[in-house]
């Protein structure tokens, strides 16, 4: 019955102002562009935004998009963090209407008006749906779901804060992916002893042959046993010597094996390194970087 009254009063307030907008003057029969159409003529961007709740990183399955200067977010990922208990899209009537707790709004695709609990505002930005993903405005989560909104413009991060808010577990970022914090302290540990005089690139390339070894179904599958694997030879020596544990950990360490478990990769699937030429595997070799020489 809910739901039935929220369409009839959706269905008139879209009335009421699809007649409004379309009788302002512009002629649609010559500019039968919808706000929709408009935004997707603006080629949306897809960025390398983050978002924080309450200073704890949310985990997105779709990208933010920028489009002519305003940020979107992904209704679905972004309602159910936030708290929606009911996302429901009638696409017939290009509906959009979410449920939480204590609020209910609902709001039409293509147009930059929305009702809240009753009351109707326009914020002059229009979700819409993009490769089959509805995006709503970065401004219209503040004002739907009540949350501070404040742009990090160093590290790219939108901070959503909302006093005694607590982000649901199952939205919280994984920043090691599909590796466990005890790989990447193990990883941090091996690299900064094998790189110590090596920069950057060094680092990067040791750190993704320890991981292409995890992922490889000739090596162990852990950090930790592919470093201080033996098998006919000691794969890392320095993981056997008794000051390794003690050995202090760069921050180029740090970075170079986040970005590896994070997917950069300069040695694409080397399996190998050396600080010599391999005598036997010539036919395997990939490239020198800092000195080292690394091999398929």
């Amino acid at each position: 019955m809910r739901n039935k009254i929220l369409t009839l009063l959706l269905l008139l307030f879209f009335v009421v102002f699809t007649s409004s907008v379309y009788a302002s003057g512009e002629d649609k029969e010559q500019n039968n562009v919808s706000k929709e159409e408009e935004a997707l003529n603006n080629n949306p961007i897809v960025t390398d935004m983050k978002i924080n709740v309450n200073d704890d990183r949310l985990e997105l399955l779709n990208n933010i998009l920028v489009v002519d200067g305003n940020s979107y977010l992904p209704l679905e990922d972004i309602g159910r963090a936030l708290g929606a208990t009911d996302i429901n899209y009638e696409a017939n009537k290009a509906m959009i209407m979410v449920s939480t707790d204590d609020v209910n709004f609902f709001m039409i695709e293509g147009m930059d008006i929305f009702q809240i609990n009753g009351d109707i505002r326009n914020i002059n930005l229009a979700p819409f749906k993009y490769e089959d993903i509805i995006y709503i405005p970065l401004r219209l989560v503040s004002e739907a779901f009540g949350f501070e909104v404040l742009w990090d413009e160093e590290t790219r991060t939108i901070n959503l804060n909302k006093y005694g808010y607590k982000l649901p577990e199952d939205y919280l970022y994984n920043k090691y992916g599909k590796y466990t914090e005890d790989d990447y302290y193990w990883l941090c540990k091996m690299v900064a002893v094998e790189a110590r005089n090596l920069k950057y690139d060094g680092h990067l390339a040791i750190a993704n042959v320890i991981l292409n070894r995890v992922n490889s179904p000739l090596f162990p599958n852990t950090v930790n046993e592919v470093i201080f694997q033996i098998d006919v030879y000691v794969q890392f020596p320095p993981a056997h010597k008794s000051w390794f544990m003690d050995f202090k950990v760069t921050e180029t360490a740090k970075k170079a094996c986040m970005d590896a478990i994070r997917g950069k990769n300069n040695v694409e699937d080397c399996l190998f390194f050396n600080m010599v030429p391999f005598r036997t595997k010539k036919d395997d070799f990939y490239k020198r970087i800092d000195g080292e020489y690394f091999y398929r």
